[in-house]
Order: C-alpha cells, then sequence, then structure tokens
C-alpha cells in the first residue's frame, strides 16, 4: 500500500499528520468532522530495533467509540490505557536501522477518529505522540491541530429581497439592513430546522447578538 501526502514542512521521518488539514492558519474543520492521523516512525539508530511502541494522548474532544484501526506498517497491537491514552505496540518488530537498510527502517499507523458531537466552538484540538524505540527515551511527534469552526457551514449569502448581511462571519453580532422599503419579520433557523430567533415590524436594520 502507497500512501501520498502534501509536503507541508521540512521533512522528518518520525511525525505525526492529520487530514482533513482543515482550512486557514487554525486548519478549522467543521464539527463531526472524522480526522484520519497518520503516526510515521524510522529507526535512525545504530543498531536494530527489536520493540517499538506509540503512546498517543488523544485530545478530550474525541469520542473514543469512533476510534479505528485503518493499518499499520507491521503486525501491531493497540489498546486503550488510561487518560485516553492509546498504546500502539509493535513487538518483536526488529526494525533495521537506517545505516543498514533505509528502505525497511520505516513503519506507521494510521487510525481515523471523531470529535464528539458536543465540541464547543473554536475548540481545539491538538494531538502529540511519543515514540519509544526499545529501551530509549520517547522521540516526541509535532502537535497537530485542528479547530472546530461552526461558520464553515455558512455558505455565501444571496438574499433576494434586498438584505444585506455584516459582518459575515461575525463573533459577536450581525447586523440586518433592509435595502427596500417595508416591514419586516426575521426568523432565524439553525441547521436542525429549528427557529431559534424572530423578531417582527423591522423596518430598517436589525443587530442580532450571535452569542
Amino acid at each position: 500500500v502507497t500512501a501520498c501526502t502534501a509536503v507541508r514542512t521540512s521533512y522528518d521521518p518520525n511525525d505525526k499528520t492529520g487530514e482533513p488539514y482543515g482550512q486557514g492558519v487554525n486548519n478549522a474543520i467543521l464539527p463531526g468532522t472524522e480526522i484520519t492521523y497518520t503516526i510515521r516512525f524510522q529507526n535512525t539508530g545504530t543498531a536494530e530495533a527489536y520493540d517499538v511502541y506509540i503512546l498517543d494522548t488523544l485530545d478530550a474532544s474525541f469520542d473514543l467509540n469512533t476510534l479505528e484501526i485503518l493499518g499499520a506498517s507491521h503486525a501491531m497491537v493497540p489498546s486503550i490505557l488510561a487518560d485516553n491514552v492509546v498504546r500502539f505496540n509493535f513487538a518483536n518488530i526488529m526494525l533495521p536501522d537506517s545505516n543498514t537498510n533505509e528502505p525497511l527502517s520505516h513503519g506507521y499507523v494510521q487510525y481515523r477518529i471523531t470529535p464528539s458531537s458536543s465540541t464547543p466552538d473554536g475548540a481545539s484540538i491538538l494531538n502529540t505522540a511519543g515514540i519509544y524505540f526499545d529501551f530509549n527515551p520517547a522521540v516526541i511527534t509535532n502537535t497537530t491541530l485542528h479547530t472546530i469552526d461552526y461558520t464553515l457551514a455558512v455558505k455565501k449569502i444571496s438574499i433576494q429581497g434586498g438584505i444585506q448581511l455584516s459582518p459575515n462571519p461575525s463573533n459577536e453580532k450581525v447586523m440586518i439592513h433592509m435595502l427596500n422599503k417595508g416591514s419586516y419579520k426575521l426568523n432565524l433557523i439553525n441547521m436542525l430546522g429549528e427557529v431559534v430567533y424572530t423578531a417582527s415590524n423591522v423596518i430598517d436594520q436589525h443587530t442580532i447578538n450571535t452569542s
């Protein structure tokens, strides 16, 4: 199996990626987005590694019931420990060092998991793993980042009848401007089809506190 990923930073043989990468500098994703993590490792020491294991502390935002192992480079046994720690155990892997056999000195594990539906808007989901080669200290991977962003569900607003919304997106309040004369009734409906806000007799403009 060959996996191809985008080169986003300088190469590190022991790293972690989370896909989809998300949007913007904070890697924004919608709530309920399934994240696929890949942890790669390489024996860059001077001797064969008899055992390799990975300790991966999952963010508290994740629903552990959605954890699914997708694949691994070698025979591996996963287990869930206390405090949301997942251990990936590569016992008797006999991983050659990169100086002896560079192509065979690599390994990986891949899994997917979904944040809980109760994860609040703006929550940061961080993830870092520690890779252990025999009795050596852990090699710590980079930290992945995803941010829950409910506004990604809002598409470009095109409304007939002369209505403008500003600012969009908004963090605190949104101003609704009526460009045509008349009296309007406003209904704010969430993605479940529920009316969560109503205003009547709006003539010129109206402000909604989005918090």
